[in-house]
């Protein structure tokens, strides 16, 4: 009857350099086998899943295509009639915009006191007068390009460019 060589009592000493080299190569040669049948199923997982496709793509574009549905944009009443004409409602949405956005400029109030220190007219006007092209140019070319996105998810990287 031969007896099953129990791990704990198999030592590198009792076990000659032969077998220990040998018991190396196995390891690693056990290692690499598992390895490959690692790098195998993620293949075929791959594989199967552009052949397939995932579970939840039909639910996925489901869910994209009502969204896109719900969110369009079919008309509207302008001026008390409906409107469905693109070309008519880009406009009409690009002067709404424009105007929401748009600085007037606008007479500011003036403080008038003794206890405030007073600048030159020059800076005065300044203050109030619009930013130039050059000047918002320059400020952001002053800036890193690596800092967090806006709200708009644009990096500064993008407006340097």
């Amino acid at each position: 009857m031969v007896r099953p060589i129990r791990p704990k009592r198999l030592s590198l000493m009792r076990v000659g350099p032969i077998r220990a080299h040998l018991r190396s190569q196995m390891s690693s040669l056990l290692m690499f086998t598992n390895a490959l049948e690692f790098l195998v199923v993620t293949q075929r997982s791959r594989l199967n899943w552009e052949v397939d496709g995932d579970e939840n793509t039909k639910f996925l574009h489901g869910i994209v295509n009502n969204n896109k549905r719900k969110n369009r944009i079919h008309g509207f009443t302008i001026d008390g009639v409906w409107v469905n004409e693109p070309s008519k409602l880009k406009q009409e949405i690009l002067e709404f915009f424009s105007n929401k956005f748009d600085e007037p400029l606008y007479n500011r109030p003036k403080l008038i006191s003794n206890r405030f220190k007073r600048i030159s007219d020059f800076d005065r006007d300044s203050l109030t007068k619009a930013f130039s092209e050059m000047e918002i140019k320059d400020a952001i070319w002053c800036c890193g390009n690596n800092n967090a996105s806006g709200p708009d998810e644009f990096t500064l990287k993008f407006l340097q460019h």
